[in-house]
């Protein structure tokens, strides 16, 4: 195969996605492949230099990245191209959007309520006034939980949502509901084993996920198999509601009752070393390499093409 890697890019997860290309591009040279790794940082995005015979394998994060905005301009040269399409990319990347559809499919999740820059000071301050902490202040369109906080009281509020800002127009504020942290990633028709995610944090954020040696992963080992078989459903069905494609994240709170809250789908899981999707799939007997193939065989595939 011969495989152009997008990774890096102007969001602000560069980083993340930097590191989940350079391990791309190790396992696909390890196996024999011709690949190259682009920065769109240094290229001219409309003019990609990418053939026909090539595969686009995406692996920036956030804006222009996983909002659907790269794989128009690839659908629209009719490129080879990993993971989902423009119009799933999308939908996932805006948390209100993507919690709207799982509502419409009976898939629970947490409350919520959206404030944009454009908002008056008035529109603000009622909105604030009527929300009950704890909370969770996210921005609407954004990865690897950068501008999260948790608010536990009102008067923090304000200064969560210009963080927020920071990173986007919109602002998402949810419901928080205690319990464990739970994520399950899926390729195509095969779901990996979830996982079960435990931080001294007091949630999974960015230094959970990317710093802390002390987050610790439980792998579907003596867990209880009611809870596997929601969980797994919840996923599978959030992932069909967005008609998504090749690898992806769906991540959730499971409630003292056994109920899994969905808190949003993630069409570009972070590759490298400590990320989620892999350590999954290397419980389904997949190494590193293997993932990697098969992502570029699934792209592949779905244009009628054979590796």
């Amino acid at each position: 195969m011969d495989v152009i890697i997008l990774a890096g890019g102007h969001s602000a997860e560069r980083e993340i996605s930097l590191k989940s290309g350079i391990g791309v591009r190790n396992a696909l040279l390890a196996r024999g492949h011709t690949v190259s790794m682009i920065d769109p940082v240094n290229v001219e995005i409309q003019n990609l230099p990418v053939r026909a015979d090539q595969i686009v394998f995406i692996a920036l994060h956030g804006t222009f990245g996983e909002d659907g905005q790269i794989q128009q301009i690839l659908e629209n040269r009719n490129l080879c191209f990993t993971g989902s399409s423009a119009s799933a990319s999308a939908i996932a990347f805006d948390k209100s959007q993507a919690k709207q559809i799982f509502l419409n499919y009976a898939i629970a999740t947490p409350r919520h309520s959206i404030i944009s820059r454009k908002d008056s000071l008035i529109q603000r301050e009622k909105l604030c006034s009527s929300i009950s902490c704890p909370v969770f202040v996210k921005p609407n369109a954004q990865g690897s939980s950068i501008g999260v906080s948790r608010v536990d009281i009102s008067e923090q509020l304000n200064q969560a949502i210009d963080h927020a800002l920071d990173y986007g127009e919109t602002v998402i504020i949810e419901e928080f509901i205690s319990g464990q942290e739970w994520t399950v990633a899926i390729f195509e028709d095969i779901i990996f084993p979830p996982i079960q995610i435990q931080t001294p944090r007091t949630f999974y954020d960015f230094s959970a996920k990317y710093q802390e040696t002390s987050t610790q992963y439980f792998i579907d080992q003596n867990q209880d198999e009611t809870l596997i078989e929601r969980l797994i459903a919840a996923a599978q069905k959030a992932a069909q509601a967005i008609e998504t494609s090749g690898l992806i994240r769906v991540d959730f709170i499971v409630d003292n009752t056994g109920q899994p809250w969905c808190l949003e789908l993630n069409t570009i899981p972070g590759m490298t070393s400590t990320s989620l999707a892999p350590k999954a799939a290397s419980q389904h007997g997949w190494t590193y390499e293997t993932l990697c193939e098969n992502i570029c065989d699934s792209a592949l595939k779905s244009k009628g093409l054979n590796s």
